[in-house]
């Protein structure tokens, strides 16, 4: 739940024109930690939106290996 919680705050202060970086960090950290690879790939998603280029493309990378058609779409309509 608190990684879901965290995606959604990331979202609402990148839309917002907040950078996001000490969500990002936290959401990073949680999903590393539990080790939830789409919420690992949700957070260098926020971090590509948010100017990583180098963390966009790896979450495309990541994305191909689970099975979920809205984190294909996600890491797909996100631009840097």
């Amino acid at each position: 739940m608190q990684g879901h919680v965290l995606d959604a705050a990331i979202g609402t202060e990148l839309d917002t024109g907040g950078d996001g970086r000490a969500l990002i960090r936290a959401l990073g950290a949680l999903a590393a930690r539990t080790g939830m690879r789409e919420l690992s790939v949700r957070c260098l998603a926020h971090a590509g939106r948010s100017g990583d280029g180098a963390a966009l493309e790896s979450a495309r990378l990541m994305a191909w290996e689970i099975d979920n058609p809205a984190l294909a779409d996600l890491v797909a309509r996100t631009s840097v």
